[in-house]
């Protein structure tokens, strides 16, 4: 289910952050078979998390930072942007169980 704009932690005074949160709604909206949560909402309001099942049956968790525009794969550094996190998703979909990913033309 997508997440909605009002459940995202963000300073309402700015526009960067706003447009941030607005583009993982999207991300959200263009995933929606995955199910992304807040893992601690009253400790980390600003945190979301998803799940991707790689095609190997690997589970990979996936960071958001949705005021920030960040995500990040467990045991990699962050990247920035929409067209970052609907690649991590894709990464994430082809990884293996030994951090690999597999070589396809998916896009």
């Amino acid at each position: 289910m997508p997440v909605r704009l009002e459940q995202i932690y963000y300073d309402r005074e700015s526009d960067y952050q706003r447009n941030n949160a607005l583009d993982f709604v999207k991300v959200t909206e263009m995933r929606q078979w995955l199910e992304f949560y807040q893992p601690s909402p009253s400790k980390a309001p600003w945190h979301w998390q998803t799940v991707v099942t790689s095609s190997t049956g690997y589970e990979v968790f996936l960071n958001f930072w949705p005021h920030t525009g960040k995500c990040q794969m467990d045991g990699e550094g962050s990247r920035v942007g929409l067209k970052n996190a609907l690649l991590l998703i894709t990464r994430a979909m082809d990884m293996t169980d030994d951090g690999e990913v597999i070589d396809n033309e998916r896009g």
